[in-house]
């Protein structure tokens, strides 16, 4: 009754905390975004280079989120915040969430960039962009809607440069400037002078992907013409799918093939990629894929275990109760206890006398293990076989 009790407090407690992190995003998205609906942001673009669907309904139909959704999602705030205090210690000039206010073709564009730092070297002036991301492992290259949304922030900053399209917000959302070039806002906000010409600058942008235990930069990108004409078709895409969405003239485009976050999704339960069909030959590369990996780890698992049999060989005819050290490494070989197992049979037996000299019945027995038994959580597991001709 305590445990249950405990548990009810706990679940309260979080649920609270949910509340105050939705009504904290809430209120931050309105204050430095504005009302999201009203134009495309690049974010928005990269979600849309990786499922049309997902992106637009992120945006017309925002889902509740859980507490770790939030949790996530917040994450990158706190970490904005935490590399914000890096640079001021350091004291280096930048701009957080510096505005670029655009139409291209009739679709209001609206990027936002986290960072955007102005200094000097030997003489050249340098602005870098620095678009933070929060996640759970560092990834080998970064996801496509990350790579165009921080080539969006760099193409966007290069044609705009000397345009009346920048702006800046403080911390409660109240514009110190706007509609400035952004050399007329680096020399207002820092008495910094640019070149009207960014062909002067020293212009990259960078993404830093944050864990809890480490970080991974990647770039530099520089401004490109060719993906910065395919990023305006995507917001143009983006802008018409939303809009015919709204006024349920078409359907949403999903992501193709295999895409890992679909298990993430908030729209996945009608989702039409997951068709009832029982052919689909968009998963044929993933699981040619899986099955090359599966058959590598197997020669890997037996070459590690023959590796491990020979250093245990080594280290028992060495001897010795110590570490072996040798130039950069060290290794030792330990005992572990045996794994404890339940014998059925035998309990059943020691019951037996003990529920006879009480004079209980046996048949109590087999009710007694049973009613103490727990069963695991259902597992499933997934078979891949090879199509004969």
């Amino acid at each position: 009754m305590a445990q249950a009790i405990q548990n009810d407090r706990e679940k309260q407690l979080l649920h609270l905390l949910q509340i105050g992190l939705q009504v904290y995003a809430d209120k931050e998205t309105k204050t430095m975004l504005g009302k999201r609906q009203n134009y495309v942001g690049l974010s928005d673009i990269g979600k849309y280079t990786e499922c049309p669907r997902q992106a637009v309904l992120q945006k017309i139909k925002p889902m509740q989120k859980d507490f770790s959704e939030m949790l996530i999602l917040q994450r990158g705030h706190w970490f904005e915040e935490g590399i914000g205090k890096a640079l001021q210690a350091i004291q280096l000039n930048y701009l957080t969430q510096l505005e670029i206010n655009i139409e291209f073709q009739g679709v209001p564009i609206i990027a936002h960039l986290d960072f955007t730092l102005i200094g000097e070297n030997n003489g050249k002036k340098i602005v870098r962009i620095l678009e933070i991301k929060s996640v759970s492992d560092l990834p080998t290259i970064p996801r496509t809607a990350h790579f165009y949304q921080v080539h969006g922030q760099v193409d966007f900053l290069y044609e705009n440069w000397n345009k009346p399209v920048f702006s800046l917000k403080n911390s409660k959302g109240k514009y110190l400037y706007q509609t400035l070039t952004f050399p007329e806002l680096c020399k207002k906000h820092f008495g910094i002078l640019l070149s009207n010409n960014p062909k002067d600058i020293d212009l990259e942008a960078w993404i830093l992907c944050l864990s809890m235990k480490e970080g991974k930069a990647f770039g530099p990108y520089m401004h490109n013409q060719y993906l910065m004409h395919e990023i305006t078709n995507f917001a143009q895409n983006y802008w018409q799918d939303m809009h015919n969405f709204i006024n349920k003239n078409s359907l949403l485009q999903t992501a193709k093939g295999f895409y890992p976050l679909c298990d993430f999704c908030s729209y996945i339960n009608d989702c039409p990629k997951f068709q009832s069909t029982l052919y689909q030959p968009e998963y044929e590369n993933i699981l040619a894929e899986l099955l090359q990996l599966k058959e590598e780890k197997k020669i890997l698992d037996n070459k590690i275990k023959v590796i491990e049999t020979n250093i245990k060989q080594v280290y028992s005819l060495a001897k010795v109760t110590d570490w072996i050290q040798t130039n950069s490494h060290r290794f030792r070989l330990t005992m572990t206890n045996g794994r404890k197992t339940l014998n059925r049979e035998m309990l059943t037996m020691e019951l037996e006398k003990l529920f006879q000299k009480n004079n209980i019945a046996l048949a109590e027995i087999e009710g007694l293990l049973t009613r103490s038994e727990t069963v695991s959580e259902p597992s499933s597991r997934l078979t891949i076989q090879t199509i004969k001709e």
